[in-house]
């Protein structure tokens, strides 16, 4: 699922039917099943063809399927049979292999709505089950559930509806099929949790397994940009690109841009790799990212200036456009990481390499070199840089500014939102002493409105919560409240300066001795943009202040 901003996330997350278990205590009772004892509510047969829908809205069990006979089965120990092939609980869907089975079914993606096209196994990679990675629900991964869901989300009526996706399935009998999802309410009373989708068997694939990882697509076109899900290794037709949060990628004969910036809305952006061999690129640290801006006119003939990705615009060489062996690390629209190499590009014709990678969180540390009262220096964790800025309150690059007092003991300490700066930034104290400990941005509260749909809107006060008969409560997963810059009190005969009061604790100070030295704490940073990062500071002396720091990267809660 394409995400907007965190906290479209945290509200997403509660909103579809308390999704993700964390408001399990406020779910609704489930409902009769509408008179329908069987599980399989209908299964229509039509030549090759099986239409199925699932009665799957149980909050506690499973509904298995045999996909080879049509039939629901009932294992004694799911864990162990080799019969089941899908097994369906609400919105969620997992297949009888890895973590899940023991029946070694694969489930592979395609992005596409030409469901009757497909008439063999496409060569793409095949996926087991496997334990949930760092996104934001608790579920296990697979194409079906994780960090792109079967569904898309509707949050003006809070329902979901089937993304474009086609899905290939081996079953526990070798047999592959296409299975597209139709629906996900019942056909008989308009209840939620009724997951319906058609399948058929397909022959299996014949295709070079070599080419699993490239995509072959024609950029030739001076006029038009070709826009590529990187995930999916798929090229779509946009009716708004400008604003969609589907491409990650678009390409005009030789330039590139991502989904960032000054090209789009998305969360992308791109790192060159220096130095690095495909095969031993797996991870990479959401640090150092660069999104898109105004680019001067490349030096191929014709070219005009262009919004790109600088970095990602060197990857040939200028004398006969041959691709560089350059490989880059590309962060998607929805903020999940890809590996990216130009493997060749002739007439018009480019062959992009494309993987996953995983995202590798790496503690770094900074020392922030003091500078004079009223004087800051700022600092942008995106890209992990001092930044200087002409006017940094109306400038969203940096996310973190310190100033010494004239004594240089104290440092101030300020984020780019409240009374600093027109970012979101703001700070807030976990009451943790370690980064380790740190492992999410806690939740907040939010209203549950059980007479309006069952879910939770983060944005209501607690007055308006109660004045539409809502719950207020922690259970809705909503985004916990950051502390936001306001006009602090200074040392007797300075001026107030605007700071943040949470990291303006960050010192115990000695009465005594008057040494000042940093408290065991750790606190999370949201940055300018609506990322989040967690610091503690290790030290302070007259040459600035230290801290380790761990940036968690855009569309993410998880650290």
């Amino acid at each position: 699922m394409r995400y907007r901003s965190i906290s479209q996330t945290f509200c997403v997350l509660m909103s579809v039917g308390l999704l993700w278990g964390c408001a399990a205590d406020i779910e609704p009772t489930p409902g009769p099943d509408a008179g329908v004892s069987s599980s399989l509510i209908q299964v229509e047969l039509d030549g090759e063809h099986t239409a199925v829908e699932v009665n799957a809205s149980d909050y506690d069990n499973w509904v298995h399927l045999d996909m080879d006979t049509g039939a629901e089965v009932v294992p004694a120990n799911p864990a162990d049979d080799l019969v089941w092939d899908l097994r369906f609980q609400r919105y969620k869907i997992q297949s009888n292999g890895g973590v899940s089975g023991a029946a070694s079914v694969v489930v592979g993606r395609v992005r596409t709505t030409d469901y009757d096209a497909i008439v063999e196994a496409p060569t793409i990679r095949y996926y087991e089950d496997a334990e949930d990675s760092d996104d934001e629900d608790q579920d296990v991964d697979n194409p079906f559930i994780g960090a792109t869901n079967w569904y898309n989300y509707d949050g003006s009526d809070h329902t979901l509806s089937p993304a474009d996706f086609v899905f290939i399935v081996r079953s526990s009998q070798g047999t592959y099929y296409k299975l597209q999802m139709t629906g996900y309410y019942s056909s008989l009373a308009s209840t939620s949790g009724y997951p319906s989708f058609r399948y058929a068997p397909i022959a299996a694939p014949t295709g070079d397994p070599a080419l699993i990882d490239q995509l072959v697509v024609d950029v030739s076109s001076g006029d038009q940009w070709v826009y590529i899900d990187a995930a999916e290794r798929a090229v779509l037709s946009l009716d708004e690109p400008s604003s969609s949060q589907d491409w990650d990628l678009a390409i005009k004969q030789t330039q590139i841009k991502t989904n960032s910036g000054t090209s789009g809305s998305g969360l992308g952006g791109a790192r060159l790799i220096q130095g690095t061999v495909w095969d031993d690129f797996a991870g990479v640290d959401s640090v150092g990212f660069t999104v898109d801006e105004q680019l001067p006119a490349s030096e191929a003939a014709g070219t005009e200036p262009f919004s790109g990705h600088a970095e990602l615009n060197t990857w040939y060489d200028v004398e006969d456009l041959s691709p560089r062996e350059q490989v880059y690390a590309l962060r998607t629209a929805d903020g999940e990481y890809i590996k990216l190499q130009v493997l060749a590009y002739q007439d018009g014709s480019m062959t992009l390499r494309l993987d996953q990678l995983t995202r590798e969180l790496s503690v770094h540390q900074q020392t922030l070199a003091g500078a004079g009262p009223d004087q800051w220096v700022h600092f942008d964790l995106d890209s992990g840089a001092v930044v200087e800025l002409e006017n940094p309150a109306e400038n969203t690059v940096w996310d973190l500014a310190i100033s010494q007092t004239r004594t240089r003991q104290i440092v101030r300490m300020r984020t780019n939102g409240g009374t600093s700066g027109s970012g979101e930034a703001g700070a807030f104290d976990p009451e943790l002493t370690e980064l380790a400990e740190v492992t999410r941005v806690p939740a907040g509260q939010g209203c549950y409105l059980p007479a309006q749909g069952h879910y939770c809107d983060c944005e209501f006060t607690e007055q308006r919560c109660a004045q539409q008969s809502g719950v207020w409560t922690e259970a809705c997963g909503c985004p916990v409240a950051f502390v936001v810059d306001e006009l602090l009190p200074a040392a007797p005969g300075s001026e107030p300066y605007s700071g943040n009061s949470v990291l303006a604790s960050w010192f115990d100070y000695d009465v005594e001795t008057h040494e000042v030295s940093p408290k065991d704490a750790a606190y999370i940073v949201r940055t300018a943009t609506g990322s989040y990062a967690k610091i503690k500071i290790t030290n302070s002396a007259d040459d600035g202040l230290t801290f380790d720091w761990v940036y968690a990267g855009p569309g993410t809660t998880r650290f």
